[in-house]
């Protein structure tokens, strides 16, 4: 799949992650040896697939969780769909509003994620980050990137 196709798929394909910033999220996964992954805002699933690239299908530790709620675009979520089902990783898709499927995860136990990709919407950005600090989502030394920085 390729950002082309995508784009020519979705009406708010201004919301993609850039080429150049899924090589640099690829890069950040590849350099930190990251096994477990979480997204919080995984619209197509185009950064999703940069994500998983670097993660070794044959280890079992290794684990991407990709939360949304489609709200913006209904297509988005066949399209994260579809790229999820093409990775050779574990995934899990959580659909639903990012705060409540990040307080579900701490409810379930989930152990702390070594990298976590915060793109979901901005105004409960600093929300997210409370609570993936205040609740040990994010492992001791792990890495937080958010979007619009990279």
């Amino acid at each position: 799949k390729n950002a082309q196709d995508t784009v020519e798929q979705l009406k708010q394909s201004a919301m993609l992650a850039g080429q150049m910033a899924a090589r640099v999220l690829s890069f950040f996964v590849d350099i930190t040896k990251s096994k477990r992954i979480l997204e919080i805002g995984t619209y197509s699933g185009y950064s999703a697939i940069a994500l998983a690239q670097k993660l070794d299908a044959e280890d079992e530790e290794n684990l991407l969780v990709c939360i949304d709620d489609f709200s913006g675009e209904p297509k988005s979520e066949l399209l994260a769909i579809d790229a999820l089902n093409s990775l050779k990783v574990k995934t899990q898709l959580r659909k639903g509003v990012a705060l409540k499927e990040l307080k579900t995860l701490v409810e379930e136990g989930a152990e702390p994620f070594d990298f976590v990709f915060m793109d979901a919407d901005k105004t409960n950005q600093i929300a997210y980050y409370d609570l993936l600090l205040e609740q040990n989502l994010l492992k001791v030394h792990g890495l937080l990137c958010v979007d619009n920085t990279l």
